[in-house]
């Protein structure tokens, strides 16, 4: 009978278990992009505007030149929440402008032409309009946050530039550019290209300031910035190079930015095309919603870019400045057609961050980033979604970890797959045949293709239109009686394998070596290699030439000897997580050594990180010493690796201590606050406020005591967080103080009825008009969970609703996080119920079975 009622019981939750999964079946799915169809051929757009910071206002005229590519009865435009008043048309055949009629809805601008317009001929279109304080797109910072300065600035990518002038806001549409900006005197104006002329007006206290840009770029490229600058400005190959920075910060301009000049050298004899445009600014921005955006001859850039002396111990904005300054070229000379394509904007530039490191720094540097780059390419969208993907909901969603580091890594493998010399040929080709144009993906296999003679219609198979990565697992033996190596490969990653190259080193006694290359085809294969002697070191890939997850199984000491003597960072670093997982007292003494012997950075913090996965005295005792290592990179790792040791007194002690004695790097200070609240748990606040003093880069420090009085059980502790919220403050120390707040929340177990406080508001900073302050908010909502649901309304209408694209997936996310919090709560009483329900009918049941044994 017992068996019976179990057999019931889990019959019935299988039933239950396979219900609640349906829904996963029956997912909406995105919608196909493609790209739009073009009426009209835009050749030039002049905005001549004047601005308004105190009324946060802009007015004026959008001048737009085209040519009609078939007869036009009516032209629609982007334009979101513009006040037009008139519009007229000029053609070349009639010198009198012509009053039109138009519509607006809440995101177009349609004109009438009063009698069909014939195609490839010039016509020219007037729009008077204004526009309030846009919700997107153009900025008026002084009112966004009581803390920063009196600025304007622009960021239109992915498609806001429509909300403050109106265009063809796509990136298949080119166009040259002239900005005529007339603002109050005293104040500095930046556009794209050169500046023509400045015009006093002192009749009106104003300055008209005219930039024009002869050469077409994209809508999302065209920039505007006011505000108060210094200006620093050198020569590079007669073309000025300039830096607008925020007063009292000109010191900080050549530790900054002193490698921008090599880099306009390095790239253009790189990608053999020289700096294509009339100059190249970079502006650092006080809260910035990006960390940098690419902006035609005129970069913008966060105010973290800058950093002081202190700072520079173990920081550089170079991969930033690089990144935007590649950009130059691959998204602003050529543009992807569509979002689809981004990866050939962000990719490439992501490599020129790699390419910038080799060239600086040499080849570990090199592998570091390309081993960073690795972990984040294989994980998130990357496993779900291919790199060139058509259906999203909107195109923010395509700057993920596909367009950056795995687009990065594509272009990696085809540099290794081809070879130097024939890969930055062919870049140089498809530079030269896309200048000023607009490209996709098969635009750039194409180049490679008709170049070298090769197909590669596979090899953009396997790493832009499918999903996910190879993941193989190598079996390395040796037959001492044959002297022969014996190598199993296996591709264990579901579906079809991938088809790529791969090298394999074995190397022997001396100068013994041999060498497997062989191009994988097949899910499984067996290889045999003959050495004299019993190899000792096994090399897998060892120029790192693939994204992959490789899986090794050999033995014990080709493990130590690939952590000791491996050539490349990558090979030592894989030795020395694989040492780290048995976290054997031997294996620990060796990872020991190696922290305090090799010879780079990287490889000092992976096995710093790889010691405190370990979690054993002896690990916690290696990692205490080595709290005062040289490098300051690697004493951040030693102390995030002490993290894992949560309640460890003596872990604390040492902490404490550090904190007490300081340490040069902003970093470490942070990193130590931010661990010894977690190994302690139970912050003092007193402690804990009284490092909130401290200034440094980006405020690092002063966010970690934000975030660490989350461990404090003090309710001062939660009054104060909450004050740090407020917009008086900077906006990194908000987003700390709200992630506090989710973890005293949490460490403090908050019944739902306490959090409503707390919830109601974070939930009004969802109404501010600064990206950043919006997208912390919901972050926090979502990580807060049940408790707030109450916020679920406004989150949703976010999602949908708000203009800022990274405000919208924040929003998104935010909602499936307080939905799934609330529905596993239901469901966990849902499931009680049905047990309590379940084990009453066994009862029932039980009792009639009883009375049926009954003689």
């Amino acid at each position: 009978m017992k068996s019976l009622r179990s057999y019931t019981l889990m019959f019935l939750l299988l039933i239950a278990s396979s219900v609640l999964q349906w829904p996963s079946l029956f997912a909406e799915e995105k919608p196909l992009r493609t790209i739009e169809d073009r009426a009209v051929d835009v050749e030039h757009i002049k905005l001549d505007l004047t601005v308004a910071i105190e009324k946060e206002t802009i007015s004026g005229t959008a001048t737009i030149n085209f040519q009609p590519f078939r007869e036009l009865e009516q032209l629609t435009l982007d334009a979101v929440a513009l006040e037009v008043t008139a519009v007229r048309l000029t053609s070349a055949k009639e010198n009198e402008p012509q009053e039109l009629r138009f519509d607006r809805t809440a995101e177009t601008l349609t004109v009438y032409f009063n009698k069909p317009l014939p195609r490839r001929t010039d016509f020219q279109l007037a729009i008077d309009y204004s526009v309030h304080k846009p919700k997107v797109g153009l900025y008026f910072t002084a009112k966004t946050e009581a803390a920063s300065p009196s600025l304007v600035w622009t960021q239109g990518e992915p498609e806001t530039n429509r909300y403050w002038f109106p265009c063809f806001d796509h990136p298949h549409e080119r166009q040259s550019s002239e900005l005529i900006v007339t603002t109050k005197a005293g104040l500095t104006v930046l556009s794209n290209g050169q500046l023509i002329s400045k015009t006093d007006l002192p009749e009106t206290e104003q300055v008209k300031h005219h930039w024009k840009q002869d050469a077409s770029h994209v809508s999302y490229l065209v920039t505007l910035v006011v505000g108060t600058f210094e200006l620093v400005e050198e020569d590079w190959n007669g073309k000025p190079v300039q830096f607008y920075i925020p007063p009292k910060r000109a010191e900080d301009v050549a530790r900054t930015f002193g490698n921008t000049s090599e880099m306009l050298t390095f790239f253009s004899e790189r990608f053999g095309i020289e700096y294509p445009w009339e100059k190249y600014a970079q502006v650092v921005l006080y809260n910035f919603t990006s960390g940098g955006m690419e902006n035609t001859s005129a970069t913008s850039l966060h105010d973290g870019t800058l950093f002081d002396e202190r700072a520079s111990l173990d920081t550089t904005s170079d991969w930033l400045i690089a990144h935007e300054l590649a950009h130059q070229w691959w998204g602003d000379l050529v543009t992807c057609k569509d979002w689809s394509h981004i990866w050939l904007n962000e990719g490439f530039a992501s490599y020129c961050e790699i390419l910038w490191d080799e060239h600086q720094s040499g080849a570990d540097e090199r592998d570091y980033h390309l081993f960073q780059d690795s972990n984040r390419a294989r994980s998130g969208a990357a496993l779900s979604k291919p790199l060139v993907d058509r259906r999203y909901e909107h195109p923010t969603e395509m700057f993920d970890v596909r367009a950056y580091p795995k687009g990065a890594w594509v272009l990696h493998m085809l540099r290794r797959h081809v070879g130097d010399e024939d890969f930055f040929r062919c870049v140089n080709r498809y530079g030269i045949e896309y200048s000023f144009n607009t490209a996709e993906t098969d635009d750039l296999r194409k180049v490679f293709e008709r170049l070298l003679g090769l197909s590669l219609e596979r090899f953009f198979y396997d790493w832009t239109e499918r999903p996910g990565h190879p993941e193989l697992k190598v079996k390395t033996s040796y037959n001492n009686s044959k002297k022969q190596v014996r190598i199993e490969i296996e591709q264990t990653q579901k579906w079809d394998p991938f088809q790529f190259p791969l090298k394999i080193e074995v190397w022997g006694k001396d100068d013994e070596k041999a060498v497997l290359e062989e191009f994988i085809t097949d899910k499984e294969g067996i290889y045999f290699l003959d050495l004299p002697t019993t190899p000792r070191l096994v090399r897998i890939d060892p120029e790192f030439s693939l994204l992959s997850k490789i899986e090794e199984d050999k033995s014990r000491v080709l493990w130590m000897n690939q952590l000791e003597y491996a050539p490349t960072i990558n090979e030592r670093i894989r030795a020395a997580d694989h040492l780290a997982k048995a976290a054997s007292a031997e294996n620990l003494k060796l990872l020991q050594k190696a922290l305090e012997d090799d010879s780079f950075y990287g490889v000092q913090i992976e096995i710093a990180q790889a010691i405190g996965k370990a979690q054993t005295p002896q690990a916690r005792d290696i990692l205490i010493k080595a709290l005062e290592h040289p490098h300051p990179k690697t004493r951040r790792a030693v102390v995030n690796a002490l993290k894992k040791f949560e309640k460890d007194s003596v872990v604390a002690d040492a902490l404490e201590k550090k904190l007490e004695a300081g340490d040069k790097s902003y970093y470490v200070v942070a990193a130590t606050i931010s661990a010894l609240s977690t190994v302690r748990q139970n912050a003092p606040l007193y402690k804990t406020i009284e490092l909130l003093d401290r200034d440094s880069h980006r405020d690092v420090i002063r966010c970690a005591v934000l975030e660490s009085l989350g461990y404090c059980h003090d309710p001062r502790a939660l009054d104060l967080l909450l004050q740090w919220t407020s917009p008086d403050r900077y906006h990194a120390c908000r987003r700390a103080a709200m992630n506090g707040i989710v973890q005293y929340i949490e460490e403090n177990n908050l019944p739902l009825g306490q959090q409503k406080q707390i919830v109601t508001r974070l939930t009004e900073y969802l109404n501010s008009p600064s990206p950043l302050t919006r997208r912390s908010s919901t972050a926090s909502l979502g990580k807060i969970g049940e408790g707030a649901g109450s916020a679920l309304s406004k989150l949703r209408d976010m999602a949908e609703n708000d203009p800022d694209g990274w405000s919208r997936l924040s929003a998104t996310n935010a909602v499936k996080q307080i939905e799934d919090a609330d529905a596993s709560r239901s469901e966990i009483k849902s499931l009680r119920d049905d047990i309590e329900k379940l084990r009453k009918q066994q009862e029932e049941l039980g009792k009639r079975f009883d009375e049926f044994d009954q003689p």
